[in-house]
Parts: structure tokens; C-alpha cells; sequence
């Protein structure tokens, strides 16, 4: 009920940025130790990268600019408007704000109805990457790949899989959830 909209204001947006960076490195922090930790103790340690849906719309986008009357009214316009409008008004949109996740999120299923994959898997990346209350973040996956490299454990990289879900979805999974054989080996590999 605070945000109707799906959308926060500048203010609320930074104070959530702000918060979301912080838990970022608190969670570096934290994750080097346990592995060091368990490391010294003669494990070896296994990392995994977090899946998760790239087609899950955000749970809360932001508004970063002082135009952020305009922006609203173009996400909303990007949600309503035929397929040639909705282009327009992405990128007009981006003009105004480049971090709006909703606008983000619209256009990676613009690209999926046009079956450009890997464009709509890298609009939901950026739609991930700017949800003020995401699940997981590539910043979070980003943390998990250079802890593993910077420390010597051994990574499995799920997100990987599930993003070439959206690419490839027979290859390596059943649904958006469950690999397939083919999946299932390549992360016993």
C-alpha cells in the first residue's frame, strides 16, 4: 500500500540502495570468514552462486531522478502500450532513469516475444540488479565468484544454469526449477 505503484520515490530509492550495498559487504565479509574458517579446519570448501527466475518481475523499482513524475508515467506506458510504443518508451525512459527495474523487466519481455533471448536475459539481469528487494543480485554472485577465486574454494556456479535457462531452457533444465540429467551432471561435474 506505501508503493501503488510497484515504484519508490528518490529518497526511499537511496536509503534502500544504500542499505542493499551494505548487506552486500557485510555478506562478503562474512562469507570469507566461514570459508577461511572452515578451510583452516581441513575442509574443502564448496561455493554456489544463487538461481533464481530471471523472468520474476521486481518486487520494488526506483526512482533515482528528480523527473520522477516522468519516469512513472513512462513505466506505466511501457506496461499498456503496443510493442512499437513500448520500445520508444523504454528508451526514453532509460533516458530519464537508466536503473528503473521495471522499465528493465518490461523490456526483457519485449526481447522474449520477439525470441531474442539473450537480450531479454540480460534486461532481467539489470532488472534484478536494480530491485530495491531482490532475492538474490549478480552483485551478490559476483561476491560468491571472487570469494571462491580469492580463496581457493571450489565454485558451482548455479546461477549460470538458470540463467541459460532463458537461453537454452531444454538443454539444462525440466522447468525453471529442476535440471534436467544434462544439468544435473554438469554441476557434479
Amino acid at each position: 500500500s506505501l508503493f501503488p505503484d510497484g515504484l519508490a520515490g528518490p529518497e526511499v530509492t537511496r536509503v534502500l540502495e544504500d542499505e542493499q550495498r551494505l548487506k552486500e559487504r557485510i555478506f562478503e565479509g562474512h562469507l570469507r570468514r566461514m570459508v577461511r574458517t572452515a578451510q583452516a579446519g581441513g575442509a574443502q570448501v564448496v561455493l554456489t552462486t544463487l538461481p533464481w527466475n530471471l523472468g520474476t518481475p521486481p518486487a520494488l523499482s526506483g526512482l533515482h531522478t528528480a523527473t520522477a513524475a516522468e519516469a512513472l508515467a513512462l513505466v506505466k506506458e511501457v506496461g499498456a502500450s503496443g510493442e512499437a510504443d513500448r520500445e520508444v518508451a523504454y528508451r526514453e525512459g532509460l533516458a530519464l532513469d537508466p536503473m528503473v527495474a521495471a522499465l528493465h523487466h518490461e523490456a526483457g519481455r519485449m526481447y522474449q516475444r520477439r525470441r531474442q533471448p539473450r537480450l531479454a536475459a540480460d534486461a532481467f539481469r539489470l532488472a534484478a540488479e536494480w530491485d530495491l528487494v531482490p532475492d538474490a543480485t549478480p552483485s551478490i554472485n559476483a561476491i560468491i565468484r571472487r570469494v571462491a577465486d580469492e580463496e581457493g574454494a571450489v565454485l558451482v556456479d548455479l546461477h549460470a544454469l538458470s540463467d541459460a535457462w532463458m537461453v537454452e531452457p531444454d538443454r539444462w533444465f525440466l522447468d525453471k526449477v529442476h535440471v534436467s540429467a544434462l544439468g544435473a551432471t554438469a554441476i557434479g561435474e
